[in-house]
């Protein structure tokens, strides 16, 4: 399989997100975003396994958002 440069960011979602759901980044639903914008050159599957090893010695955070009302930036 041919490797490539694949963006990711890793967010926190208040509420629950099927698996394989997908939306424009335009359009995320309320979350905290972990880590912004980083490219790597590993395959999702090698990702997803070397993330999962980095983070086995932290703790579980919950997160919980208190109010939902819709900020614009300009």
């Amino acid at each position: 399989m041919t490797r490539f440069t694949q963006k990711y960011t890793l967010v926190q979602f208040f509420d629950p997100i099927e698996e394989g759901c997908e939306f424009p980044s335009s359009n995320w639903p309320l979350h905290s975003t972990i880590v912004d914008t980083f490219a790597i050159d590993w395959l999702a599957d090698e990702m997803a396994t070397n993330l999962a090893d980095v983070l086995a010695s932290y703790s579980v955070v919950n997160s919980e958002a208190k109010d939902r009302s819709i900020s614009t930036y300009s």
